[in-house]
């Protein structure tokens, strides 16, 4: 203990308290240089977490760049199918209608195909054992029809010329 400016001081008690005090500061700055430490790891893995959100933002842009492309082409594609679908269609419907006209005319005589391999042998056969009077009447029924069939190609004939008169007047 000392006599200081009046007063008694114990000296003992003031060295103690500036160890404590030391030892205190001390620890307080590792514990500081320790937070600092922590707190520039945080900040660099703070930035690379920005860099990486960018990144993945602008991978995100163009993605969604990308996805409109394609919905702009899947929409192209949907309406250039619906025409070609409307055209197939309008297509059919004129085929169906010139393969389904019925010729009602006089003029006009419809020919089937000829019949099947197999009707014509068994014709050919049934012919052999016929009577040879039936053979006639058979061919004068085909000579008829022929004419008639050279008949009608002649009445074509004449129009194909007048239609082909026609447009040589066009022309001019």
């Amino acid at each position: 203990m000392v006599l200081y400016k009046g007063r008694v001081v114990d000296v003992g008690a003031l060295v103690s308290a500036g160890a404590r005090w030391a030892g205190t500061r001390a620890s307080l700055e590792a514990a500081l240089a320790n937070v600092t430490s922590q707190l520039r790891a945080a900040r660099a893995a703070s930035a690379a977490t920005q860099r990486a959100e960018r990144g993945a933002q602008a991978q995100l842009a163009d993605l969604v760049a990308t996805l409109a492309a394609a919905r702009a082409r899947i929409t192209s594609l949907t309406a250039s199918s619906k025409i070609f679908h409307s055209a197939l269609k309008s297509i059919q419907t004129k085929v169906e209608a010139v393969v389904n006209i019925k010729y009602e005319d006089d003029d006009v005589v419809e020919v089937v195909n000829g019949p099947s391999k197999t009707y014509r042998e068994e014709n050919v056969t049934k012919e052999e054992k016929s009577e040879p009077g039936t053979e006639e009447r058979k061919e004068n029924k085909s000579d008829v029809k022929n004419e008639e069939l050279i008949k009608i190609d002649d009445a074509r004939d004449a129009k194909d010329s007048d239609a082909a008169d026609n447009m040589d007047i066009d022309r001019e």
